[in-house]
């Protein structure tokens, strides 16, 4: 199977209370994770009807691309801080080929 266009998905609840902190947070880390090379997009996502509510969607140019993002400071940051301690709930993480 071909290995280009990677994407990953999650979807997470931030504990009541903490909805500015988390999502000041990941746009901190969309803009970073931005930069990182073999990205193609990065997008942050709060629903407008559960301000809540976040997800997360990234396209990578390959599965490689993703993993040495996922080694960066800035991602080690949000799996040990944000998903740990903010999120009361985090949907299983989902990884694509896009067709």
């Amino acid at each position: 199977m071909d290995d280009r266009y990677y994407a990953f998905i999650v979807a997470g609840l931030a504990k009541e209370g903490t909805e500015n902190h988390v999502l000041n947070f990941l746009k901190e880390l969309m803009t970073k994770s931005r930069q990182d090379e073999g990205c193609i997009i990065y997008n942050i996502h709060q629903s407008t009807d559960n301000h809540q509510e976040f997800v997360l969607y990234s396209l990578w140019e390959n599965r490689e691309a993703f993993e040495r993002h996922n080694q960066t400071p800035h991602m080690q940051a949000f799996k040990h801080e944000l998903h740990k301690k903010l999120f009361d709930k985090e949907s299983a993480k989902t990884y694509w080929n896009l067709l």
